[in-house]
């Protein structure tokens, strides 16, 4: 699971943190978040971690695609022009 503090995540990142089985959005300079984000994390069985990594995986593969990344800069770029 991918732990994101609220600060600079934009773009796909903020995407693909809106899935709460791939990551939670943590608070800033909060250790109590992240520990205890991490405890629930170590509390998972050996198959809800699998099926988390499986999930997450599949998640940035479909976000983070080149053709996907490709598509959104060039309407960026003529946008701008």
């Amino acid at each position: 699971m991918a732990l994101y503090h609220s600060g600079r995540v934009g773009g796909g990142g903020s995407d693909f943190c809106r899935d709460a089985f791939v990551a939670e959005v943590l608070p800033p300079k909060d250790a109590k978040a992240l520990a205890d984000a991490m405890e629930r994390y170590l509390a998972l069985t050996a198959e809800e971690k699998r099926a988390l990594s499986l999930h997450s995986r599949k998640k940035a593969e479909e976000v983070f695609d080149i053709r996907r990344v490709y598509d959104v800069y060039l309407e960026i770029l003529r946008q701008a022009l």
